[in-house]
């Protein structure tokens, strides 16, 4: 992997160490520290400089980078006076390399893979630098993906060891995005496929039924949320049960483009779409359009009003405030 995009992972990965300034001695923090940096394929010249910045002294670091494990020598620590401090047990450890290019028939046996991402996330690397780290090693990038995604092959979720960093789920939407009522959803609870459901409808009440759970209320909820109320309902039967709530089809967010456009009609409301890119989703305005006098008609507490869009100005580069977001039940009228 490029020297940039290692210095970059390390300072993400080792910047969260503990500041251990008034010790000479390796702690076994900094003996697990470092052997969890050579598991991800670093050297151990590299290691010293980002730990040495995250606060060991550099006495301390060489002495846990030795061949025998890290094995301080005997003595008080430096600045100390008085008695010897007890040496932190260590443990021998082998460098790791790092995962070299594999042919293609390897590669498709992902649990090597799964065991890196899964150290990497233990060192606090993200999915971005994680997903960049795996692919020069190597893997190929539709495994690398569903591996970082949170997915083996067999659609299960990989768990993070107690004091990981939580990991971040896909859920299909932004994380900001309330439920709504049509909205299809899968519902994933990790090694528990029977409580699992593939697809499940939010009926018009807002509630959706799953397995050892009649009835659950996720209208307007985030997907976050959701998660929260579905595993303190599952508790009762599944200790620490590990959900996953993904928005596979959004049906209950829509706004409305009529007029001088060549698709009238309703457009799913899918992401955070700009008044001009709603009018590209209806396919763009015909020959006819007046573009200067398009507006969006917006209901807000039982008031309608209009909010003027000028297109020759705004794909001019100008009055760009008039590019606003569009919310739901919006109307984008483009008259003749």
């Amino acid at each position: 992997m490029g020297g940039a995009l290692r210095c970059l992972a390390l300072l993400v990965a080792f910047g969260t160490a503990p500041v251990m300034l008034s010790q000479s001695r390796p702690t076994p923090e900094l003996l697990q520290y470092i052997k969890d940096a050579r598991k991800l394929g670093f050297k151990d010249a590299e290691i010293k400089v980002h730990a040495v910045k995250a606060g060991w002294p550099p006495e301390a670091v060489d002495g846990a980078l030795r061949p025998t494990g890290g094995t301080a020598a005997k003595g008080p620590p430096a600045g100390a006076a008085g008695t010897p401090a007890t040496a932190a047990p260590a443990t021998p450890q082998k460098p790791v390399e790092k995962p070299q290019p594999m042919p293609q028939k390897a590669a498709q046996k992902p649990a090597e893979l799964l065991q890196y991402v899964q150290e990497a996330r233990k060192l606090g690397l993200n999915n971005a630098e994680i997903r960049a780290n795996a692919m020069q090693a190597g893997w190929p990038a539709p495994l690398v993906d569903e591996a970082v995604s949170g997915l083996t092959a067999s659609g299960q979720e990989p768990s993070a060891a107690p004091g990981a960093p939580e990991i971040p789920k896909q859920h299909g939407v932004p994380e900001d995005y309330q439920i709504g009522a049509g909205d299809m959803l899968e519902i994933r609870v990790w090694k528990e496929p029977d409580a699992s459901v593939p697809a499940v409808v939010v009926r018009p009440d807002g509630k959706i039924a799953i397995p050892l759970l009649k009835d659950v209320p996720v209208l307007g909820l985030t997907p976050v949320q959701a998660e929260r109320i579905i595993s303190t309902g599952l508790s009762e039967y599944i200790q620490n049960a590990n959900v996953t709530v993904v928005v596979t089809a959004i049906r209950s967010k829509k706004i409305y483009i009529v007029g001088a456009v060549k698709k009238e009609g309703p457009v799913a409301l899918n992401y955070r779409m700009s008044v001009l890119q709603a009018l590209s989703e209806a396919g763009g305005l015909t020959d006819y359009a007046k573009r200067k006098k398009i507006y969006v008609l917006r209901t807000e507490s039982g008031k309608q009003y209009r909010l003027p869009f000028n297109y020759e100005a705004v794909i001019r580069g100008e009055q760009m405030e008039q590019n606003i977001w569009v919310a739901p039940d919006d109307t984008i009228v483009v008259p003749y």
